[in-house]
């Protein structure tokens, strides 16, 4: 989480100084997202591919209509959710059917 939000100020920071438009500094801080979803995805939690491709695909369509970034960003997000949603419930779903002897140590 801090890291997330460390490179958010750094974005905005550089941007700010540089006279980068709002605008086109959000699509920016969505291709941030997209490239977080993706190394978590390679690399901690390969079920999360479903939020990577949304925040990529995200990414081309903001580029495109950079004004229009955050409802693109809350359709993101909201795919984020459910995936993650999904993810938890499989995983409590296989944690239920392991016995009470069974239990990993």
């Amino acid at each position: 989480m801090g890291v997330v939000l460390a490179s958010q100020i750094a974005i905005y920071a550089v941007t700010y100084e540089l006279h980068v438009a709002y605008e086109q500094t959000r699509v920016i801080v969505l291709a941030m997202y997209a490239m977080g979803a993706s190394l978590t995805a390679a690399a901690v939690e390969r079920r999360l591919w479903p939020a990577a491709a949304t925040y990529a695909a995200i990414v081309v369509v903001a580029t495109a209509w950079p004004a229009a970034a955050w409802p693109f960003e809350s359709l993101a997000n909201l795919v984020l959710t459910l995936n993650v949603v999904s993810i938890w419930r499989r995983s409590d779903a296989a944690d239920t059917t392991v016995g009470a002897g069974d239990a990993p140590r």
